[in-house]
């Protein structure tokens, strides 16, 4: 009767065993999964209220569609958003998130990404409606006959291996109109075309503009403001800037 008792001991041993194995792995698995789950949350919490535009939108130095521009966001880009105004119409907003580039944008033109944008402070900011008059028919405004000038001052390939581009107005009239950027290879190939919506440009300001034309290849490339001639501008021979791109792609 010995032999049947000893083996039946065994047996129980053996069950205790792997049934505490499998309590270890369950528990390691489960502390593992809190701790994926309490990262997500506090990386959520770190970001903050973030919004997308559904289409690009500009960013601009007050909440006002007259101000003048920082910076334009592609659509489906995240901005961080920081404060808006008394009616709720304007949003402030960091872009890209995690730089000091702020400006406002109409909550109109965006959607929520995380976070509610109606729980941010309120800030207290006068408008900019006393900017120069709006022109009706699209062509750039002017005082006393002045005229503007648009040049590309700056480009570079952003870490996403998007083209960054700065253009600014360099001539003695404001710039309160749309108009468009082409993108060429030194050959002549089409790379990209970006149309920007109306902006308002005092002399002497500029604008960054996040492309969103993937630079494939290190190599010369040809940027062009105004290249449907849209603008009239005190110099229509400077729009140019032929320039080396460095890809990020390997």
């Amino acid at each position: 009767m010995r032999a049947p008792t000893l083996v039946g001991l065994a047996i129980v041993l053996i069950a205790a065993a792997a049934l505490a194995a499998i309590l270890l792995i369950d528990r390691a698995g489960g502390v593992g999964g809190t701790a994926a789950v309490a990262t997500a949350i506090a990386d959520a919490a770190a970001e903050g209220v973030t919004v997308e535009p559904a289409l690009t939108t500009n960013m601009r130095t007050a909440p006002d569609r007259l101000a003048e521009l920082v910076a334009i966001i592609p659509g489906g880009r995240a901005a961080q958003v920081t404060g808006q105004s008394a009616d709720g119409a304007w949003l402030l907003v960091v872009y890209p998130i995690g730089s000091r580039l702020e400006g406002w944008v109409p909550a109109a033109n965006v959607i929520p990404r995380t976070g509610d944008p109606a729980t941010v402070p309120v800030i207290d900011v006068a408008s900019s409606s006393d900017a120069s008059p709006a022109s009706t028919t699209g062509t750039p405004v002017a005082a006393g006959g002045a005229e503007p000038d648009l040049q590309v001052t700056n480009a570079f390939v952003a870490p996403n291996g998007t083209l960054t581009i700065r253009f600014a107005n360099v001539g003695r009239g404001a710039f309160d109109a749309a108009t468009s950027l082409r993108v060429t290879s030194a050959a002549g190939a089409v790379i990209g075309v970006v149309d920007i919506e109306r902006t308002l440009l005092r002399p002497g300001r500029s604008a960054t503009v996040n492309t969103q034309i993937a630079i494939e290849r290190t190599g010369e490339y040809v940027l062009e403001a105004d290249w449907l001639d849209e603008v009239t501008e005190s110099n229509e021979f400077n729009n140019t800037l032929r320039t080396l791109l460095v890809s990020v792609t390997p």
